[in-house]
């Protein structure tokens, strides 16, 4: 079996490190298996990197003077597809795809014309949303019909003038409609639950699987010398982690929740809090 994997980052941050494991357990079990990703900085094996950073700062730029995001990088792209005619992939894992560096028509009409199994991971909302990675930011459920009129045109991958986000919407209900053999996997069961009301909701597969826990590192143990050290003796702990953390990850509503617990609870957060301005005096960081 021959397995491509397709996503903005390799080895960096969740949905990088997630492909990274994915690529080398597939190799180690024997399975052949390829990724191509923008940000490759070195020869790997099985690997291609797509396109340069004149592409993508050129896409990015495009993007935001046209209100579509997805619709170019061509070239670049061309040349994936022949990366892809080489190998002949069984199946092609698509990651995230929302960072200015492919073109979605192209690639998503070549994997249905070649008739390629195809497997959507769901780290967030792109793949059912015109153009929203998280639509909760503006409370905006218009993916679940049409989009249009965006209260988030200006945030994420802005729009400088146009909102097509209704066009780029119908445009991903058309193109994965022509995809025969496809599932979509949910790293949550909120993603997962979305993808079922969503213009996904045909896939063959809707499916959620957790991401994996390494069990040697996070396993039961005394942390009492740490919860001493911290000065958190007798304190019940609302544990918090997230590789680094913003309004995104829910920071405003972990400092909400601070000011509503009784002395006896305490919550620590995991992860990077450098791009926190203002911090909370009950939020201890590690």
């Amino acid at each position: 079996m021959r397995v491509l994997q397709i996503n903005a980052v390799y080895e960096k941050f969740s949905t990088g490190r997630n492909v990274k494991e994915m690529h080398e357990v597939m190799l180690s079990k024997g399975i052949d298996s390829f990724i191509a990703c923008p940000d490759l900085d070195k020869l790997r094996k099985n690997a291609y990197r797509i396109g340069n950073k004149v592409d993508w700062k050129l896409h990015a730029l495009l993007s935001r003077v046209s209100g579509k995001q997805g619709y170019f990088s061509y070239f670049a792209t061309k040349k994936l597809l022949n990366y892809i005619g080489q190998i002949n992939p069984d199946i092609i894992c698509l990651h995230n795809l929302h960072s200015n560096y492919i073109n979605i028509p192209l690639l998503l009409t070549y994997i249905a014309q070649n008739n390629i199994a195809t497997v959507l991971v769901l780290h967030d909302s792109w793949f059912y949303t015109g153009k929203c990675v998280y639509y909760i930011e503006c409370s905006c459920n218009r993916w679940k019909k049409h989009c249009g009129d965006c209260p988030a045109l200006k945030l994420g991958n802005p729009s400088f003038f146009f909102d097509k986000t209704e066009k780029m919407l119908a445009d991903k209900k058309k193109l994965f409609s022509y995809i025969e053999r496809l599932a979509v996997i949910g790293v949550s069961q909120w993603v997962t639950e979305d993808a079922k009301k969503s213009i996904l909701k045909d896939a063959r597969i809707i499916q959620c699987i957790y991401n994996w826990i390494d069990l040697e590192c996070f396993r039961p143990r005394d942390c009492s010398e740490l919860k001493h050290s911290m000065g958190l003796d007798d304190k019940f702990i609302v544990f918090g982690i997230a590789m680094s953390w913003n309004s995104q990850k829910g920071i405003n509503l972990f400092h909400e929740l601070a000011d509503l617990l009784p002395d006896n609870c305490k919550i620590v957060l995991a992860g990077d809090d450098s791009s926190i301005q203002i911090k909370h005096s009950n939020v201890p960081a590690q």
